[in-house]
């Protein structure tokens, strides 16, 4: 394993304490950010394990720039942490992958192991422009579908 896969799953751990935190303490779990929502849905209670933010949202920008189904799939493992079968239906319905198994998971996992840190590898800047084009490029594509 080369170093800069070794300490990626700490980094995706880290990922997923920074989203599940902000996903309730009212702070909207994406790039914007900044988001309060007025709302409180959930009690206070014990403070989870902190997480380091600034590598976090390094993670996060990252993930923001990989393709649709390796995004999804990190997501789906790491952060949400379903099991390869369910990811697996999940890319079958979602017709990302038709065919997708179980057993084609992990060489899926392996691939966005590998493009997330070679996105890690570049610097932020890099990373912030490329995700900001890929939510531009998204957002167009909706808008072309609704004047459809």
């Amino acid at each position: 394993m080369s170093e800069s896969m070794e300490g990626l799953d700490e980094r995706l751990t880290n990922w997923k304490r920074w989203l599940r935190r902000y996903g309730h303490s009212g702070q909207a779990c994406s790039l914007e950010g900044n988001y309060r929502s007025p709302q409180i849905w959930y009690p206070p209670g014990p403070r989870p394990i902190a997480s380091k933010d600034a590598d976090a949202w390094e993670v996060c920008l990252a993930a923001a720039t990989l393709p649709i189904p390796l995004h999804l799939l990190l997501r789906l493992k790491y952060v949400i942490e379903f099991e390869d079968r369910i990811i697996a239906s999940i890319f079958r319905e979602e017709k990302l992958e038709p065919r997708c198994k179980t057993t084609d998971i992990p060489a899926i996992d392996w691939e966005a192991r590998c493009t997330i840190v070679e996105a890690l590898s570049q610097p932020i800047v890099i990373r912030r422009d490329r995700a900001v084009a890929r939510a531009r490029s998204l957002i167009d594509k909706i808008e072309d579908q609704m004047m459809d």
